[in-house]
């Protein structure tokens, strides 16, 4: 168990999704025409398979344990899910800002979309962890999306982590528009793949140490127009919104449900879908069982069942 404590410290301490809260550095100068860019885009599926959409978090050079971190299980895989919005920025530049609250800033030029600057930094919200992201390439052909990225983390610790993204998928699509609603997809019973603290696939760790498995049925109903209730293993009830292929958690965006004598509160949960068969999604939330305990789930997979 102390093994576990140190490793999940290690892994809050990482970037370990790129779902945060950015300020920009510096505006680049007046750039091709942006509106192609506009909108809101999702993240496909991530595919494990491909590596499409799952970023790789490791060490400088690829090693396979930093200097003081030499329990967390390097390189390791995390799927991404969630979406960005593209809206006019000043100059002709173009804001990105994330379901997590995150802003960026992108110059635009005859390639594509790159950060105005590589100074920017992150506050990830979800995890309560400061990173800059070196690259974001972004590129788009009609309604479908290409990025790749590479960030990195200075530690307390002094450890340097990278993390990248796409640079092996670069013909495939990354994203789409968000366009319409399909429930369908997300309605139904779903049962939790099998857990691994190893991959970290449907483990819940907590910034106190501790590691638990996440197993049984989330039940998914509709609840009219685009929203659906999801009833998970614990007893409780989650409302979200669909739009496209992702199902994101009502405003307000921190929801609670009462869990014996706890209070279990989310503050961020979002599921995606491509295929109405299989769940990927990444949780975020706290109680006060011991003082204030967030809790994190950063590879929640399920299949229908």
């Amino acid at each position: 168990m102390r093994r576990r404590t140190r490793l999940w410290t290690a892994l809050l301490l990482a970037p370990a999704a790129l779902l945060a809260v950015a300020v920009p550095v510096g505006v680049a100068t007046a750039s091709p025409p942006r509106d192609k860019y506009l909108g809101r885009w999702n993240y496909d599926q991530p595919d494990s398979a491909t590596g499409n959409n799952v970023a790789v978090l490791a060490c400088p050079g690829g090693g396979v344990a930093c200097n003081h971190n030499p329990d967390l299980p390097l390189p390791l895989s995390i799927p991404q899910v969630g979406w960005i919005d593209f809206t006019p920025g000043p100059r002709g530049t173009v804001y990105g800002h994330t379901d997590q609250g995150c802003t960026w800033n992108f110059s635009v030029s005859g390639a594509g979309l790159e950060l105005s600057s590589p100074t920017q930094l992150c506050f990830n919200a979800t995890i309560g962890q400061y990173y800059s992201i070196k690259q974001w390439s972004v590129q788009v052909d009609g309604d479908a999306e290409r990025e790749q990225i590479v960030s990195q983390s200075i530690q307390p610790n002094g450890d340097i982590l990278y993390t990248t993204m796409n640079f092996n998928t670069k013909g495939r699509p990354s994203r789409h528009r968000a366009t319409g609603a399909p429930v369908n997809r997300f309605t139904g019973s779903f049962a939790h793949d099998p857990f691994s603290f190893r991959t970290l696939t449907n483990v819940t760790v907590t910034d106190k140490g501790g590691a638990a498995q996440e197993t049984g049925v989330v039940r998914i109903e509709r609840a009219g127009g685009d929203r659906i209730v999801a009833h998970t293993p614990d007893g409780c009830r989650w409302e979200l919104r669909v739009q496209g292929n992702t199902a994101e958690l009502l405003d307000p965006a921190t929801q609670s449900c009462q869990v014996g004598e706890n209070t279990r509160s989310l503050r961020y949960w979002a599921l995606v879908t491509d295929d109405g068969r299989h769940l990927s999604g990444f949780r975020s939330g706290y109680t006060f069982a011991q003082g204030l305990t967030n809790e994190y789930t950063f590879i929640n997979a399920l299949s229908r069942s």
